[in-house]
């Protein structure tokens, strides 16, 4: 197993390793309140995710204004 601890909790967090795809490799869970009280989001894979894969989910429509280039 590798584990790859690159967060910096004052400038980002382990979503930055998460890239935008229309056919993504993970799909995105959330609770509104979890057992602390806090929202909680993970991620699931929907297919076998290789070594050397890239992980990607959809960001959605939301998230891109006119001016970006969608790939």
């Amino acid at each position: 197993d590798l584990y790859i601890d690159a967060e910096d909790p004052d400038v980002s967090s382990w979503a930055r390793f998460i890239n935008h795809a229309s056919q993504p490799n993970l799909q995105g869970k959330s609770l509104a309140k979890s057992y602390t009280g806090e929202p909680r989001v993970w991620f699931v894979a929907r297919r076998d995710i290789e070594p050397g894969d890239e992980l990607t989910w959809d960001y959605g429509d939301d998230y891109w204004t006119d001016e970006d280039t969608v790939v």
